[in-house]
């Protein structure tokens, strides 16, 4: 059916050979991007079940030539940079991988990826820059998770290393502790309650007073009323430690 106007119409115009040769084009590249992001991640298994971590970081990178962006870039790096860290000892090389990483926010393993970023900083003398980056997982009113209480522990002593005002340092390990006896509330395997009861004890203990003293005991105590809910080494490393504690 034609347009009974002479104007030109949408409804008469025919698509050119140039505009579906390109169409099909970018049909094309999005089908073999697809293949690439498939193979490169077929690879990186492949390269996993082979033992060879040289393997495994060639696979690992050569994804990231293909898919660069997203939640799996992000493990991809993450990993990358822990195994320049630990198997390069390139710490620079390890601090880039995981701001990269981190980078990522939506990414599951983006806290992860901060709290080593912050203390390979904090390894290279870089301490404000690690106290910056352990800050920015710490908003207020933060709800209590395995990471927030990981940099909080981490915050803390960074503070204390860097001779920060005293004030700062309780505020951070009254948050510190809320977080902790939070997880130990939370957890329902024994092994998991005792591994938060004992980080708490600790951080009641780094406060130095009598008054942290008696409460860092009350909390051991805990971990030994669980019993062989808490297991054998929280148990044992409980009982140490209420014997070294201060009088």
């Amino acid at each position: 059916m034609s347009c009974t106007t002479s104007l030109p119409c949408v409804c008469d115009r025919v698509v050119s050979p140039v505009s579906a040769s390109l169409f099909q084009a970018r049909q094309a590249c999005y089908a073999t991007a697809m293949i690439d992001v498939d193979d490169a991640a077929r690879a990186v298994v492949e390269a996993l079940s082979s033992g060879d971590p040289d393997r495994v970081d060639a696979a690992r990178t050569a994804y990231l030539q293909v898919d660069g962006k997203g939640a799996v870039a992000a493990d991809m790096r993450y990993r990358l940079g822990l195994s320049r860290l630990f198997r390069h000892r390139d710490p620079d090389g390890a601090i880039e991988l995981f701001k990269e990483a981190a980078a990522e926010k939506s990414a599951p393993v983006a806290p992860e990826a901060r709290v080593s970023l912050a203390l390979c900083l904090s390894s290279r003398g870089k301490r404000q820059q690690a106290i910056f980056e352990l800050r920015k997982m710490l908003p207020e009113g933060a709800a209590a998770t395995i990471h927030t209480a990981q940099a909080l522990d981490f915050l803390s002593m960074l503070l204390r290393d860097s001779g920060a005002a005293h004030k700062d340092v309780i505020a951070v390990d009254e948050t510190r502790k809320g977080h902790l006896r939070a997880l130990a509330t939370d957890a329902r395997d024994g092994l998991e309650k005792a591994h938060y009861l004992l980080r708490l004890a600790a951080a009641y203990a780094d406060g130095g007073t009598g008054i942290d003293f008696v409460s860092a005991r009350k909390v051991y105590d805990e971990v030994i009323k669980l019993g062989a809910r808490a297991g054998e080494s929280a148990l044992q490393a409980a009982r140490q430690a209420q014997k070294s504690l201060p009088r």
